[in-house]
């Protein structure tokens, strides 16, 4: 099994940024979101809920979004050339598919 194999089967969804450009989503959350999106502005205008992705939080605060009828809290890894997101689904299940 490949590491993208693994990183698809993960029962969060994955994805990493680089200024408004998603680089990678996982199997997983583009399986929620009902497709794949290339920017993080594609992504807010069909779900309005997920604007807070843009900007990286303030320190120690915690980070909620809204995407169709769930509710995620995500963990933002800052990184060189960009950030990675996890999205912990909090309502709602990932339906694999």
């Amino acid at each position: 099994m490949s590491e993208l194999e693994i990183l698809d089967q993960l029962p969060f969804g994955l994805m990493n940024v680089q200024g408004d450009a998603i680089v990678f989503m996982n199997y997983t959350l583009q399986s929620r979101l009902s497709g794949e999106f290339n920017s993080l502005r594609a992504l807010t205008e069909i779900f309005p809920g997920a604007a807070q992705l843009s900007a990286p939080p303030k320190r120690q605060e915690q980070t909620w979004i809204t995407i169709g009828d769930a509710v995620f809290y995500v963990h933002r890894v800052e990184q060189n050339a960009g950030a990675l997101l996890i999205l912990v689904p909090l309502r709602a299940r990932f339906e694999k598919g």
